[in-house]
């Protein structure tokens, strides 16, 4: 599956949290890229779904500003990481998965 390396295991195989298989299985069930570039844990194109999930963790707004992420793209947030382009995501599927992302952090 793409997204996962050596230290990056992921739902599937065995020691994946509730919340991580309710993730992958709905980024999968909705063809959505994600995977292409984000991991669960460790480095990928992208930053992690858990290091995401901690960085918006107890913030106010956490889930709107993550939607808006998602839906707009997320530029200069992330040192290191190239830009995330917006429009991979319709605005429903956007708020759902950063619902999904936050249940990680917890």
């Amino acid at each position: 599956m793409s997204g996962y390396g050596p230290r990056n295991e992921g739902p599937g195989q065995g020691n994946a949290s509730a919340p991580a298989r309710e993730l992958l299985s709905y980024v999968q069930s909705n063809g959505l890229p994600c995977m292409s570039c984000h991991t669960f844990s460790g480095r990928g194109a992208g930053p992690a779904f858990f290091d995401i999930a901690h960085r918006f963790a107890g913030q106010q707004n956490a889930e709107t500003e993550l939607t808006r992420a998602i839906s707009e793209g997320m530029y200069g947030q992330w040192p290191g990481y190239p830009p995330m382009p917006g429009g991979l995501a319709r605005p429903a599927q956007a708020n759902k998965l950063a619902e999904l992302i936050l249940q990680l952090a917890r």
